[in-house]
């Protein structure tokens, strides 16, 4: 795996760990199954886990939470916004999780 790449599961991690709070792992678009969510990996190597922080496309939607927060407490930790291949993009902290390499699809 290369730093600073984005990554896709497979579908035996969400079997392995069934979760009703993870995100799904196929979108369909016109009738074709596609890879989602694409998480970005970062490498503890203390614990030799990469852990994957999905990104979203839905601004709208994840803006609003993001102040809601930011009203509410002060600031917003959850929530980080970022450009990916020159598109904004909502990095959910809120939802990572921790994966072996033996998981990463591509």
């Amino acid at each position: 795996m290369n730093l600073g790449n984005f990554y896709f599961l497979i579908d035996d991690y969400f079997i392995d760990f069934p979760d009703t709070k993870l995100m799904s792992n196929k979108e369909t678009v016109h009738g074709i199954a596609h890879d989602r969510p694409c998480f970005y990996a970062v490498y503890d190597e203390a614990t030799s886990i990469y852990w994957l922080v999905p990104f979203s496309s839905q601004l709208t939607k994840f803006k609003g939470i993001y102040q809601k927060k930011i009203d509410r407490y002060g600031k917003c930790d959850t929530i980080v916004f970022g450009e990916v291949l020159g598109h904004e993009k909502a990095f959910l902290i809120q939802n990572i999780c921790p994966a072996l390499p033996s998981y990463i699809k591509n």
